[in-house]
């Protein structure tokens, strides 16, 4: 792994104690997940993810994946990650590929696990998850091919 960018790490850290104001989740963004933290940071999951509360998995990416036949209002009512809004993140752990361990409140763990890359053809991201500082206008994107890009959060306003 290449080593982290100052501004990345101080992002991450700054997350430690902000609350989850929105959760998008569901049948609208099929496994992708934003995580906002009202006007100051946001985070977009595109890659495989899972939920859990001490020992039960309450939730992962695949939830959101729907047959047709299904009933689309049902799991939008049961998605569990939308759950989280109104809680706190405790701690948030990089691993070596950039997968995330978030801890929410005393008992939530989201686990990000980087599982897309340049050579898979089925997904249609180029992008694992990125992570914004809203008010520095700053965007870190972990790519396909597992590296840290920064990029801006609002492309009409200068870095």
């Amino acid at each position: 792994m290449e080593p982290i960018n100052p501004k990345f790490k101080q992002i991450i850290a700054d997350l430690s104690g902000k609350t989850i104001t929105h959760v998008a989740a569901g049948t609208e963004n099929g496994g992708v997940v934003a995580l906002d933290f009202g006007e100051s940071h946001t985070i977009f999951i595109h890659c495989a993810w899972r939920l859990s509360r001490y020992d039960k998995v309450l939730s992962t990416w695949n939830d959101a994946a729907l047959p047709d036949e299904e009933d689309e209002d049902a799991l939008e009512q049961d998605l569990a990650i939308k759950k989280l809004e109104g809680i706190s993140i405790s701690t948030v752990e990089v691993g070596e590929f950039f997968d995330l361990k978030i801890m929410l409140g005393k008992a939530y763990r989201l686990d990000v696990f980087c599982d897309l890359f340049s050579h898979d053809e089925v997904s249609e991201y180029e992008e694992n998850w990125s992570v914004s500082d809203i008010n520095d206008n700053v965007c870190f994107v972990i790519t396909e091919d597992f590296r840290l890009r920064e990029t801006k959060y609002n492309t009409e306003q200068p870095l």
